[in-house]
């Protein structure tokens, strides 16, 4: 105990700016790996003892953890210890290219992604009275609780809300601002994440360099994910090769609509980016506001032949720009020999003024014709659903319900009110049945989900 007390003596030492040095996060480190070390030793003993006692002793901890949480993390369980604890009777029989998933499929995201991981120890740490190392697997387990967005979180910025929105889509995507906290401890820790986003969704919105193979550069394969936030960051100067590598292995697509901004009354969401040592705001924002729904606007990305899912947010259609855009992606994206879009979501929004009448609803056509043997999955949420989309939709569904039904498409409407009130005039009782059928009524949930409204 003499130990213990000294290091946690030595914690308290470092107080304010300090506590973000990296000389407490070195030591912190250590005195983590050195309470692994007994934890280990506490668990087999128990475990060969009295596994009945180990089992509750966890049981309890476990509820302490989750009694807070809107969602369980479903970590600290005795199996998951189990597996942490043993790990060196059973990896070292693995193949080298073992390989651990350190996220679970859901109906909502994207398919499970694996992570290599090869059992190597370094970074010996010494204790008055032992010495031990602890491998690549444990750190994985353990870091990658928290290189993820804390969806748990509360704070009042822009970025929050994104991935918070985000998340309910995607419930495993990596924080890419919490990352460099872990890689700059250790080297070791460095090589077990860059492990991790090499083979997870992470949001990056940087310059990033693939063909660097250096133990010092974090990000060693092109990314899973893409925010189309990020196309500026895309080096289109170094080829259009490269630029093709740069998204050859994207599996999810994340788009955020900016026609937020087109007929707001209050400032516009990009004013941040604007220059103001080069433009008049007033001038520069009206031009913004009328540029939003114009063809130039969107730039085509790269194609992604391994994409399988696509989420595009705050759409509302006032034009054609965005529909041609997706229409552009779905062609782009191959849709054979096992390549193909399997998940589509899309959230619908209409301003303040309840404009536009209607949101376009065209690009859905093509995604079926391009993409109905892959998919699996329509998600439309319109919190605004009226009239007029209820008449473009059942066109849609007139077409391709059979598309729908012989390919096992699951697709879903998700509005606030219920949609009789606007079926009545509707003759085709097999469409109206169908959609009936496929409509999720969920306002609270939507409220407590989505704050684009805060953008």
């Amino acid at each position: 105990m003499n130990s213990e007390k000294r290091m946690f003596d030595e914690i308290n030492q470092y107080q304010g700016n300090n506590a973000t040095g990296g000389r407490f996060i070195t030591r912190l480190s250590k005195i983590i790996e050195y309470f692994a070390i007994k934890f280990n030793t506490f668990f087999k003993e128990l475990n060969e003892s009295d596994e009945t006692q180990l089992k509750s002793k966890i049981s309890r901890v476990c509820d302490r953890f989750e009694k807070e949480r809107r969602e369980p993390l479903d970590f600290f369980t005795y199996n998951n210890h189990y597996d942490i604890v043993y790990n060196d009777k059973s990896i070292d029989e693995e193949e080298d290219d073992n390989v651990e998933s350190i996220r679970e499929e859901t109906s909502t995201t994207t398919a499970t992604t694996l992570i290599t991981t090869k059992t190597e120890t370094t970074d010996t740490i010494t204790t008055d009275n032992s010495i031990s190392k602890l491998s690549d697997i444990l750190l994985c387990k353990i870091i990658s609780n928290f290189v993820a967005f804390d969806n748990d979180k509360y704070e009042r910025t822009s970025r929050h809300y994104k991935f918070k929105n985000l998340l309910f889509f995607i419930p495993y995507l990596i924080d890419g601002e919490n990352v460099m906290n872990f890689a700059l401890i250790s080297k070791q820790l460095f090589r077990v994440v860059s492990k991790i986003i090499n083979n997870n969704l992470f949001y990056w919105n940087s310059f990033i360099d693939i063909n660097n193979q250096s133990e010092y550069n974090l990000i060693k394969s092109s990314p899973l994910y893409f925010d189309y936030e990020s196309i500026k960051y895309i080096p289109y100067d170094q080829g259009i090769e490269y630029a093709n590598q740069l998204l050859s292995r994207v599996e999810t697509f994340v788009m955020e609509s900016d026609e937020y901004d087109h007929s707001i009354n209050g400032g516009v969401s990009r004013s941040e980016d604007i220059y103001i040592d080069y433009y008049v705001i007033r001038f520069i924002e009206e031009d913004y506001r009328s540029a939003i729904i114009k063809d130039g606007y969107l730039i085509r990305p790269p194609p992604m032949p391994n994409l399988k899912e696509i989420i595009v947010l705050g759409y509302h259609g006032f034009e054609e720009n965005y529909s041609n855009f997706l229409k552009d992606l779905f062609v782009s994206t191959p849709n054979i020999d096992g390549h193909g879009i399997e998940r589509f979501t899309i959230d619908m929004r209409k301003d303040w003024n309840s404009r536009p009448d209607y949101n376009n609803i065209d690009f859905l056509s093509s995604l079926l014709n391009y993409h109905s043997k892959t998919l699996k999955s329509i998600l439309i949420i319109n919190e605004s659903f009226g009239m007029e989309d209820l008449d473009f939709l059942i066109d849609f569904l007139d077409e391709f319900i059979p598309t729908l039904k012989e390919n096992n498409i699951d697709f879903k409407l998700t509005t606030n009110d219920p949609i009789d009130r606007l079926t009545q005039h509707i003759d085709n009782n097999s469409v109206i049945r169908y959609l009936s059928d496929n409509t999720i009524y969920n306002q609270r949930c939507l409220q407590k989900k989505f704050c684009f409204s805060m953008k």
